[in-house]
């Protein structure tokens, strides 16, 4: 039975970008290591025990609902969907309200694969329709109304706020684009839907999978939709000012015509967390991180391979700098891994005064400075220095 939503105050569990693999899908042999090893740092081979923990975490703090902004699979394989759902009903068996979206990872990817032994073999995805049907449970068969021309939809979390759950993943004939934007169709839909809570009173709260916002000045396209500007004046214009995405694998915040767009991190990447979102009287928002339980040591087995991963990039494009010794480029990568990971995991004004008398930035500075990378750790400086796990904001008086 779902709880009340009469009341003055709401919580709302935030994540994104599970990426789960499911089980039967691997055996942790040689053509799994060999994706595994060869990714960007996700903990696929404790995946499902990492989320399962997570999902653990979230019905202790028993929240009032619990929002998915898309990527719940590894590349839409049907068997990672199915296993998301049975662990999602257990959610939503206590009472948690339960919603998710799709990223551009979930429905018909041609990469749906398995891996056992040496082999890496196809496996079945899912349609538009099918992840609708599989997610009935979960946002679709509450919805208040649904777009006809995407997986759009809105809920309605309490007496004073409706979540909005936008499908800006771009498909053609049901395959995935690597870009993200809301067609004309529904941005007519969503305009028509912002106009009835106004009419009604209640505050908006917008989710999608692709950012509204520009994080980062380097790496923009494919994390930012498309027409980012039209949707954010159409919400702005209807008082909303909190947007809650992913798909970076980043805890960032970041403002787009008057809006917060706040990237949830994805719990399958250092340093495995997820968001809680406070409405008080539906208009003041509180949010912040929490991490998922687990041994002290494993995270920083954890911190190790992630941290690791961005190093060895570094190296191999340092690699060719003959005005280098190995000795500076190994003290380069192990200081560009580390700003790395306190920029994704939201905690890089901590390094702000280490920054300043920092002989590998210098290093950097001086001799490192054509390179990509540099471009890459510049932009993290010039990026709000600010703790990225916390917001608070009072949204609008009514």
């Amino acid at each position: 039975m779902e709880k009340d939503r009469k009341q003055n105050s709401i919580t709302i569990a935030v994540t994104a970008d599970l990426h789960l693999l499911a089980n039967r899908l691997h055996d942790t042999g040689e053509a799994f290591l060999r994706m595994h090893d060869n990714g960007d740092g996700k903990q696929m081979k404790n995946g499902t025990r990492i989320i399962h923990q997570m999902l653990s975490d979230i019905r202790e703090l028993n929240p009032d609902a619990l929002l998915i902004a898309g990527d719940l699979t590894l590349n839409g394989e049907r068997a990672s969907h199915e296993e998301i759902t049975e662990q999602l009903r257990i959610i939503r068996e206590q009472g948690i309200s339960v919603y998710v979206l799709p990223g551009n990872h979930d429905i018909g990817r041609p990469d749906a694969k398995g891996y056992f032994e040496d082999q890496v073999f196809s496996v079945p995805t899912i349609t538009e329709r099918e992840f609708a049907a599989l997610y009935e449970e979960f946002g679709y068969g509450q919805a208040i109304s649904r777009d006809p021309n995407s997986l759009s939809y809105v809920a309605k979390l309490s007496d004073e706020n409706w979540l909005f759950c936008l499908d800006n993943c771009c498909r053609i004939n049901g395959v995935p684009e690597h870009y993200g934007e809301l067609s004309e169709d529904t941005m007519t839909w969503l305009f028509e839907m912002l106009k009835k809570a106004r009419e009604i009173g209640v505050f908006p709260i917008v989710a999608g999978h692709y950012n509204l916002a520009y994080h980062n000045k380097v790496f923009k396209y494919g994390f930012t939709m498309r027409n980012y500007d039209e949707v954010g004046e159409l919400l702005r214009k209807y008082n909303t000012v909190l947007y809650l995405s992913g798909h970076m694998h980043m805890q960032h915040m970041k403002f787009q015509s008057g809006i917060v767009d706040i990237a949830t991190s994805s719990p399958a990447t250092y340093p495995h967390q997820f968001g809680v979102l406070q409405m008080e009287h539906g208009n003041k928002a509180y949010y912040q991180t929490q991490m998922i339980r687990m041994d002290r040591a494993e995270r920083e087995g954890f911190r190790w391979f992630y941290q690791n991963k961005f190093k060895w990039q570094v190296l191999n494009e340092l690699e060719h700098k003959s005005n280098l010794t190995k000795e500076e480029k190994e003290r380069m990568a192990d200081f560009a891994a580390k700003m790395n990971l306190f920029y994704f995991s939201g905690h890089f004004y901590m390094l702000e005064a280490e920054l300043g008398n920092s002989e590998e930035w210098a290093l950097w500075i001086e001799k490192g400075n054509d390179i990509f990378f540099y471009s890459y750790l510049k932009s993290m400086i010039y990026d709000s220095m600010r703790n990225h796990n916390i917001y608070t904001d009072l949204i609008r008086e009514k």
